[in-house]
């Protein structure tokens, strides 16, 4: 078990610091609350922060950054949710959408505690869900200047 929390913490940093435009890399990492991670208080520095909650909501449901800007999902709840732009693994792929050129994302599962951090490159708006919870309305949105 500790060998694959390594290696997962491993690979998460190696997503985390690779660099690039929203084409080349999606710019999205997990972040969680063990040593070899940043800890969360230099997360928030650095990134805009919208909590997942066990009330099935994206808190605050609409953020706005500029351009190259990090956003960080922290879940502080007991439920596991995701973080999926990716319109080919939700149920209606008419909540989701990213500007033209750009790649979609799913974060996989968050789970207590544990963050996805994504940066954004591109102006334009973002339209994510929580697969497991969007037919209970779980949606946001990322708006980039």
């Amino acid at each position: 078990m500790r060998r694959l929390a390594l290696a997962l913490t491993l690979g998460a940093l190696g997503v985390a610091g690779c660099g690039g435009d929203d084409e080349a890399d999606d710019g999205s990492a997990r972040e969680s609350s063990s040593p070899q991670q940043p800890s969360r208080a230099e997360s928030e520095e650095r990134a805009a922060v919208v909590d997942m909650n066990d009330q099935l909501a994206f808190e605050p449901k609409q953020i706005e950054v500029t351009a190259g800007e990090k956003v960080t999902w922290k879940n502080v709840g007991k439920v596991a949710h995701t973080v999926t732009a990716d319109k080919s693994k939700v149920a209606d792929p008419s909540l989701v959408s990213v500007p033209a050129g750009t790649k979609e994302w799913n974060s996989g599962f968050v789970g207590e505690g544990e963050s996805f951090l994504r940066s954004f490159e591109k102006p334009g708006t973002y339209r994510y869900v929580c697969i497991p919870h969007e037919g209970a309305g779980m949606v946001g949105s990322v708006v980039v200047r």
